[in-house]
């Protein structure tokens, strides 16, 4: 069963923070825990010169995706 809640935070991309609430999905599996997320952002926002280059064009936004899988510690 996967488990979503919201999470905040101060994040920092390229020196600039920013404090940030996004949505964080947890679920068990077996004695692990997998969380993940995807932030999106504005690169102006965060002082990001935008990534496009001459064969690949990219709009304005992007996604931050995150995955933690915890396991306990074996010491």
């Amino acid at each position: 069963m996967v488990v979503s809640e919201p999470a905040t935070g101060a994040f920092t991309l390229r020196g600039v923070t920013r404090v940030i609430t996004f949505a964080l999905n947890a679920e068990r599996i077996g004695n692990a825990i997998d969380l993940n997320a995807e932030i999106p952002i504005t690169y102006s926002e965060w002082k990001i010169p935008n990534p496009s280059f001459a064969v690949a064009q990219v709009g304005k936004t992007g996604t931050i995706e995150v995955l933690l899988h915890l396991v306990p510690s074996t010491k």
